[in-house]
């Protein structure tokens, strides 16, 4: 199982430090952990808060960011057991979500802020579905 949830989520469910890895350009300064870079949405998530591109082209640009992981022969075995965090309260535009989605499509189970999802096609992404 693969954990996907805010920064804030993972501490009030007080996930041991150990567990926790940021996929965020930046994280808390409180927060002491480590992050995965390769799975940060790097630029893109600064074009979209500047409104350079909408929730769909942000979608379309991240997903071909995995996708070069995926054909990199990235190890996403390594994420099992682990809670990814980032900076968006649950059910908003994330690219959690996305990840998340991707995932699935790679048959792991993820749980997204506290669902746990088997099919991608269960995740809905504002804005983009």
């Amino acid at each position: 199982m693969i954990h996907i949830t805010s920064f804030r989520g993972a501490m009030m469910k007080k996930v041991p430090p150990e567990k926790q890895f940021s996929i965020a350009n930046t994280a808390p300064k409180w927060w002491k952990g480590e992050t995965i870079k390769e799975l940060t949405p790097g630029n893109i998530v600064w074009d979209y808060k500047q409104k350079k591109i909408d929730e769909k082209e942000y979608y379309a640009l991240y997903l071909r960011e995995l996708e070069k992981l995926e054909n990199k022969d990235y190890n996403w075995e390594n994420l099992r057991g682990k809670y990814l965090l980032c900076w968006e309260p649950a059910g908003e535009f994330c690219h959690r979500r996305i990840l998340a989605r991707f995932l699935c499509i790679l048959n792991y189970h993820v749980v997204l802020d506290g669902t746990a999802f088997t099919y991608p096609e269960d995740i809905h992404i504002p804005g983009v579905d």
